[in-house]
């Protein structure tokens, strides 16, 4: 600190020299700051004490910020022990099936089915999913890591009234998959064929319209079959945690 305190005196007595070279700034003030001793300017005692303050108050906000998350916690997990097994059953299909088989309207599956009814009951206990800002995982990554932390703290045989409630992070990859697919596509083949019948011209170009293409243009297409020629080029580890901003709060 006092080192800090020698370096802002420094720059003080430098500017109040140039300022009495100019005229503005009395001799008397700047001879009395050449000759302060440490805390006749710097009031550290004070400062201190208003970043203790500060720091202390930061530090209860946040604890009554995860009370309150923790206590939402308990009312959610005690809504997924009303569903039974189905939270399992989720658990697996995400971890075995992925994201896309549980999500979207038209999906009618036992795993999207109660994907829906899991997000339904963090609105029960005042939970917005909805909430974006720095979690990568979306909804799914959210109720991922609900999932595993409900498991982690007893699931359905615990009593979430009582004892303490820990929080850890829900492990992911991501990988990337090199791969080939067959793909059927839909256009308009433009070609010129020459001679004076028709039906000829029409024959011949059925059975090799490429020759005759001078121009081309696509309409559409479908993917077609299974991946081929899978290979693994890339795998990052990822972690997601529950944090009391990431659903609202």
């Amino acid at each position: 600190m006092l080192d800090i305190y020698n370096v802002m005196k420094n720059g003080l007595l430098n500017i109040l020299k140039e300022s009495i070279n100019e005229g503005g700034v009395k001799k008397d003030l700047y001879r009395n700051l050449k000759l302060a001793k440490h805390h006749e300017f710097y009031e550290e005692d004070g400062d201190s004490k208003n970043q203790e303050d500060y720091d202390r108050a930061v530090q209860n906000k946040k604890n009554q910020l995860e009370s309150s998350f923790k206590i939402r916690l308990r009312a959610y997990f005690n809504y997924l022990q009303t569903l039974g097994n189905d939270i399992e059953v989720l658990k697996t299909t995400l971890e075995e099936k992925g994201e896309n088989s549980v999500q979207g309207s038209t999906n009618d599956n036992e795993g999207a089915r109660i994907y829906r009814t899991v997000l339904g009951g963090l609105k029960l206990v005042g939970l917005d999913i909805n909430v974006r800002g720095s979690y990568g995982g979306g909804h799914i990554g959210k109720i991922y890591t609900l999932l595993v932390n409900y498991f982690h703290n007893g699931g359905i045989s615990r009593d979430f009234r009582k004892g303490p409630i820990e929080l850890v992070p829900a492990k992911a990859w991501m990988i990337d998959v090199d791969y080939a697919e067959d793909v059927v596509e839909y256009g308009t083949s433009y070609g010129l064929v020459f001679g004076s019948d028709k039906e000829k011209a029409q024959e011949v170009i059925l059975d090799t319209p490429w020759w005759f293409e001078q121009d081309r243009e696509t309409h559409d297409h479908d993917y077609v079959g299974d991946y081929k020629d899978k290979e693994i080029s890339k795998v990052e580890p990822k972690e997601y945690t529950l944090k009391p901003q990431d659903f609202g709060l």
